[in-house]
């Protein structure tokens, strides 16, 4: 699934130190006109090593194993290079296993460095929050509105964390400016409906023409559709910081076929956790709801119902907070093994 750069061959004849240094400023301009290639950081760090200049050939091939995480003999490289502390101190990115090969890491992923807490706290804070949004009127509707933009502002910064090689899961964002967070809220939910506008189309103006099996089959492969474009459309909206790139339906297909390989065995991992999900929420809610006819039943205990259905709501929050991260984690690990077929920030 991964790509790799052709190593270097040794020529047959060393060349002259003015010829590597005009191959080595050749070099320096076609990467000012092209940034994002690895093929001329690589090049460069050879140039560099042939003229005895180490640290400028250490720099060039640690950016060029941040643009493509896949060149693994670069990997090595540097390990032969570099002393443990210079490996450090260079910020070479880490060793990331891929999901497909790791998926119980994959799975593991909430509840790395500080995760566990961050789902302790998150299920019992989003809990009340969603409680307090429900019954709270119209200040519990703004408060569920910050609520869910602050959760999109934290999905983000998992997606973009991971894009990045990171392994634990990235703090709270700052809720010192609640705006920020309405915004990150309205841009997740244009983001779904930028995945599912065709069968929303079809929702509003063909069904009520076709109210048949046509109209609803329709319905049916549009509603597909926007699953399986979803998360690429919420990938795009947290790595561009807008969600026009979701709405440019060419540029999401372009996106898709390009790594389709990796995206379907994402896809496929994503509807797997989420039916895992619906189901324990669905025994949750069965559960909820047999503790309260049972409370009925003996007499009325309604502090036992209370608190099973507060126990419940948490313990919904922190699956559903889980399960979140697990999403957001995988989209990031996709993008961060195909940041390079994808190219959507070269040039």
């Amino acid at each position: 699934m991964t790509e790799t750069l052709p190593q270097p061959q040794p020529s047959t004849a060393a060349p002259n130190s003015e010829e590597l240094q005009a191959k080595f400023t050749e070099l320096y301009q076609q990467i000012a006109q092209s940034p994002d290639s690895p093929d001329l950081r690589v090049k460069l760090a050879y140039v560099a090593l042939d003229m005895g200049r180490r640290n400028e050939a250490i720099n060039a091939f640690v950016r060029a194993l941040q643009l493509d995480p896949s060149l693994q003999f670069i990997r090595a490289r540097l390990q032969s290079l570099c002393t443990p502390e210079e490996l450090k101190m260079y910020r070479v990115p880490e060793d990331v296993v891929p999901y497909w090969k790791d998926l119980p890491g994959l799975f593991a992923y909430p509840v790395r460095g500080n995760g566990l807490g961050i789902l302790i706290v998150g299920s019992i804070f989003f809990s009340v929050a969603g409680l307090v949004s429900n019954w709270g009127g119209v200040w519990g509707g703004a408060a569920g509105l910050i609520t869910t933009g602050y959760l999109a502002a934290y999905y983000v910064n998992v997606i973009k964390t991971s894009g990045v090689g990171q392994k634990s899961p990235p703090d709270w964002p700052d809720l010192s400016h609640p705006a920020d967070m309405v915004g990150f809220g309205i841009q997740w939910m244009l983001a779904f409906g930028a995945a599912f506008f065709p069968a929303i189309l079809v929702a509003i103006f063909v069904l009520p023409e076709m109210n048949n099996v046509i109209g609803f089959a329709l319905l049916g492969m549009s509603a597909l559709l926007g699953i399986f474009v979803y998360p690429m459309a919420i990938l795009l909206t947290a790595l561009y910081g807008s969600v026009g790139a979701a709405f440019n339906y060419p540029f999401v297909v372009k996106s898709i076929m390009r790594i389709m390989g990796e995206y379907v065995m994402a896809w496929v991992c994503l509807l797997v956790l989420a039916i895992v999900i619906v189901l324990i929420t669905l025994l949750g809610m069965a559960l909820n709801f047999g503790a309260a006819l049972a409370g009925g039943a003996v007499g009325g205990e309604l502090i036992g119902v209370v608190i099973f259905f507060l126990l419940y709501q948490v313990i919904l929050a922190g699956v559903s907070l889980y399960g979140y991260m697990v999403f957001c984690r995988l989209l990031g690990q996709v993008y961060y093994f195909s940041q390079r077929k994808l190219g959507w920030f070269e040039g």
